[in-house]
């Protein structure tokens, strides 16, 4: 890295080799390779993705990211705190594999195969399931294609406690009802 006069502050990268021939004296061959654009591109990067990690785990709801096999890719901190799980136990598996296999269902596997080769999306998908690490969960799904990278954006909300309560609700509201009614 040197600040030139003429051109200004610039990354090169120099490679050295000596050249020797019988009967002459040593030449030294010296390629220089402007990179600046390129380690400027690099750490442009670097910085969208450590940017897109950390506005990923701000996000209250879980998120997972998949590839384009259905393989969890990465899994934000609310994902793994809510579900009780670590990195080890997410990471690389294929998301019917989560969870000693309660992840498994049918319908949202095609849901899923047919977002990046149909480039479709889905929202509130509701399922209803036993999971081993936290129990019976009520859940609305959401999923994005990320274009140009073949991965696959799954939010994940838990409204068992919301569906509890409208039950509760509904019920107070009934002897409420009929309280009214007898009087």
């Amino acid at each position: 890295e040197h600040d030139f006069h003429s051109i200004g502050k610039r990354i090169m990268l120099l490679n050295a080799d000596r050249i020797r021939r019988e009967n002459e004296s040593d030449t030294i061959l010296l390629a220089i390779n402007d990179i600046t654009d390129t380690e400027r591109l690099r750490s442009e990067l670097e910085g969208e993705r450590d940017f897109a990690e950390k506005l990923i785990d701000s996000i209250r709801e879980g998120i997972l990211v998949l590839g384009s096999d259905l393989r969890v890719r990465y899994a934000n901190e609310s994902f793994y705190e809510h579900f009780k799980v670590c990195k080890n136990q997410t990471q690389g598996l294929f998301i019917w594999e989560l969870d000693n296999g309660q992840w498994n269902i049918a319908e949202l596997r095609t849901l899923l195969e047919q977002i990046l080769p149909e480039q479709k999306s889905f929202d509130d998908y509701e399922i209803e399931q036993e999971l081993a690490t936290i129990g019976p969960r009520t859940m609305l799904l959401n999923a994005r294609r990320l274009d140009h990278l073949d991965l696959i954006l799954l939010a994940i909300r838990d409204i068992t406690e919301q569906r509890q309560r409208e039950v509760r609700q509904k019920a107070l509201m009934g002897e409420l009802q009929h309280r009214v009614k007898n009087i």
